[in-house]
């Protein structure tokens, strides 16, 4: 009995340290160490808002984009006071004095492809854009009579239209289930924009669900890939066969799979391919119909 009971002390004590320690951890991060560098920082001559636990300047910050886009804007007018509300704020309340950083990691050792051979940009981007733009434009016949004349609000459909050419571009032959992972890409986009503009994170699970498919998306096109580079049918008219081509030849070069990209780094380069180009190049052919 006593044997037992001082197991039980023994096991509440251990608890309690366990539960002291990440309390500590946790207020340290959280609170201790922010406002020590804080205080380091106004030693230094930085200024800036004072640190608020969890949220920061979020709530300033949402006010301000709110404010911004709720005002018309014209195109001559200063782009800077409606994208950067909030830092242009800052400089005048503060001066021109100011720290702002934003960390991320990256592997700079990864293996990189460079498409830059304008032949090979033009033989891969001008049939995709060919095609899309001859699809959009069926589309707008049809939605108006020969006789007559409308609207037509042009953004869904430039969306859409440098989605699916960038489809083309960087799957080819496998573009119905490349613009699956685009559609997908898109609505995680939007959770993402949610969740920077909150505290919490709005549908977490959905974008862990996202995330998953995308990823088994992109394994099952890339193995096709491989399988069909290995039996001698090698399709090298997208991105995604450059891409694998390239990374053979790399491979066999130094005779060493760490020289050459992993399936993981080549599915990361496909996500990119979307996020890199989908929003620029609508943005792009908005300021080309404008102008």
């Amino acid at each position: 009995m006593e044997i037992i009971i001082e197991y039980q002390i023994v096991s509440a004590c251990l608890a309690l340290v366990v539960l002291i320690y990440y309390t500590w951890r946790i207020l340290d991060w959280a609170y201790i160490t922010p406002k020590t560098l804080g205080k380091r920082l106004r030693k230094q001559g930085f200024k800036g808002n004072s640190y608020k636990l969890v949220s920061g300047d979020l709530k300033e910050m949402l006010q301000m984009i709110e404010e911004a886009n709720s005002k018309p804007i014209n195109l001559d007018d200063d782009i800077k006071r409606r994208v950067l509300a909030f830092f242009i704020n800052i400089f005048q309340k503060y001066g021109a004095l100011l720290l702002y950083v934003c960390w991320q990691f990256y592997a700079w050792s990864t293996p990189t492809v460079l498409i830059t051979e304008a032949k090979l940009i033009k033989e891969l981007m001008i049939p995709a854009f060919y095609l899309s733009c001859g699809e959009v434009l069926n589309k707008w016949e049809k939605s108006h009579s020969p006789e007559g004349s409308g609207e037509v609000d042009v953004w869904p459909y430039l969306q859409n239209l440098s989605s699916d050419a960038i489809c083309r571009t960087a799957f080819g032959s496998s573009y119905q289930e490349g613009r699956n992972i685009f559609e997908l890409q898109k609505e995680q986009a939007e959770y993402v924009i949610k969740a920077s503009r909150s505290i919490y994170i709005p549908g977490w699970r959905r974008m862990t669900e996202i995330e998953k498919e995308v990823q088994s998306s992109i394994r099952g096109i890339i193995n096709k890939r491989i399988k069909a580079m290995k039996a001698g049918d090698a399709n090298n008219e997208d991105l995604l066969g450059i891409l694998l081509e390239s990374n053979f030849h790399e491979i066999e070069q130094h005779g060493n799979k760490s020289f050459g990209m992993t399936i993981a780094e080549v599915i990361e380069e496909c996500k990119v391919f979307y996020f890199a180009g989908q929003e620029t190049t609508s943005v792009l052919l908005v300021w080309a119909l404008v102008y």
